[in-house]
């Protein structure tokens, strides 16, 4: 965050503080060692915002009243900006049931899939393995925000016994 400090006044200033706050409380304070009459400059804040939403950014100027001036109603400056939430993506496999499955008999393998993250997700390829061996893929899906959809897979066990299905 970049502020542009003036003194208006008729004299030199002595040194004085400029203090950034986000939403009243401070975030950094810097010290003006003087500031001549009718000159300018610039201090620099380093800003990392912890929440998204509104904040209202304020500098303020002799926050600590070190400095004698006529008028103290133009010492400080308000802007609300947003800050945007971290996109934050996370697809998930929620459940995968299968039914009634016997050796060379086709079965259809249910698997739910939730949108957990904060972004529209399109184009999403969800694949069935057997024993870790790839077996089909879902058409690509698109997923809204909190959205869940279910996709069905046809599997056809070849052999006896256990098999660990996996859906990603």
């Amino acid at each position: 965050i970049n502020a542009t400090i003036e003194n208006i006044g008729t004299k030199e200033s002595s040194s004085f503080d400029v203090v950034l706050k986000d939403n009243g409380n401070d975030v950094e304070i810097k010290q003006i060692p003087s500031l001549n009459s009718n000159k300018n400059t610039m201090v620099s804040f380093i800003w990392k915002p912890s929440t998204e939403g509104h904040h209202n950014l304020t500098v303020v100027v002799d926050n600590t009243n070190q400095i004698d001036e006529l008028d103290e109603s133009n010492n400080q400056i308000i802007k609300t900006v947003y800050v945007q939430p971290i996109p934050v993506h996370d697809v998930a496999v929620v459940s995968v049931n299968a039914q009634n499955v016997k050796m060379g008999q086709p079965i259809n393998i249910i698997a739910t899939i939730d949108n957990n993250g904060n972004q529209n997700e399109t184009n999403v390829n969800i694949s069935l393995y057997a024993n870790n061996n790839y077996i089909n893929s879902s058409s690509l899906i698109n997923l809204s925000v909190g959205e869940n959809k279910t996709v069905v897979f046809s599997y056809i066990p070849n052999t006896f016994g256990n098999v660990i299905l996996k859906v990603k």
